[in-house]
This record gives structure tokens, C-alpha cells and sequence, in this order.
């Protein structure tokens, strides 16, 4: 069958190599996430508790850009339950942090062992995108297919006739 219709092998190879790549890029958040990256924002900034916690650290994320401007991470550390904690947010609202120092006080939200700096947004990388590159090649392959097996069961048919 494969050498009477090769397209089938191609289109194959073509599904299972985009596959292969989807999940390799479906992969990537997690290889490249911080550990104090969390999922939940949205519900620590409505119904966290408010905490006074200390910057410790500032820097920014050369490595990335958004619209010409680069992350910046704020490390923190605050008090909750007689225990010192020690986090990091990162967010691309520069202009709402330009002022802010070393051992500045800051406003977070705490919920279950997760915090956040108040007032300002997360930044967050958006996969989404990439996950579509592999998309044309998986609608090719699967064309490659269809075309290749519609006259092998034709033929198939009328073989089974006879």
C-alpha cells in the first residue's frame, strides 16, 4: 500500500512530526516558569488579605521585552502568622514602580501561601500563538492522508465486489 500511494507516509510523518512539536511547544511554560509564578492573581487580588511587606530587590528582565519595555521583578519579604516570607512578583507596569526603592514599604495581597504585589498587573507570556505554527502543517498532513487513502478504498471496494 505505501509504495503504491507514498503521500500517505509523507502525510504521516507530516501529523505526527506537527504533534510531536505541539507538545513540545505546549511543553515550554513549564520548563520556563519561576516558581513564584502563580495561575491565580485574579483570585489572590479579590479576596487576598492585605499585608505590609519590604522590597528587597528590584531588577528587570533584559532578556524579555513587551512593547519595548522589559519586566521587571520585585522581590519582597512580609510577615504572615509570625513567619518572615520571602516572594518575587513580576509586572510590566514600570510606571506605577518607577519610584520605588529598596526597603520601600508595599502593599500585597496574600491567599494560601501566594502573594502578590497590590494594585499591579502580572506579567504573563502568552503561549497561545506559538501553538498555532504546527496547525497548517497537521491540516496538510491530514490532506496528504485523506488523498492518499481515498483510491486505496476505492480500489479497496471494488476489489471486494469482484
Amino acid at each position: 500500500m505505501l509504495k503504491k500511494h507514498p503521500r500517505l507516509l509523507i502525510g504521516l510523518l507530516i501529523v505526527i512530526l506537527s504533534t510531536f512539536f505541539f507538545f513540545c511547544i505546549m511543553m515550554i511554560p513549564l520548563l520556563i516558569s519561576e516558581p513564584y509564578e502563580s495561575n491565580k492573581y485574579n483570585e489572590i487580588e479579590a479576596k487576598g488579605v492585605n499585608i505590609t511587606g519590604t522590597v528587597i530587590n528590584i531588577r528587570q528582565n533584559l532578556n524579555i521585552t513587551t512593547n519595548n519595555d522589559h519586566p521587571t521583578v520585585i522581590s519582597y519579604k512580609f510577615k504572615w502568622k509570625g513567619n518572615e516570607l520571602n516572594s518575587k512578583f513580576r509586572t510590566v507596569d514600570n510606571d506605577k514602580i518607577v519610584n520605588l526603592k529598596i526597603n520601600d514599604a508595599l502593599q500585597i495581597k496574600y491567599l494560601n501561601g501566594e502573594s502578590k504585589v497590590a494594585g499591579l498587573k502580572p506579567f504573563a507570556f502568552s503561549i497561545t500563538p506559538f501553538l498555532m505554527i504546527p496547525l497548517p502543517f497537521f491540516i496538510i498532513g491530514l490532506s496528504l492522508i485523506f488523498f492518499s487513502l481515498k483510491p486505496y478504498l476505492t480500489e479497496r471496494r471494488a476489489n471486494k465486489k469482484i
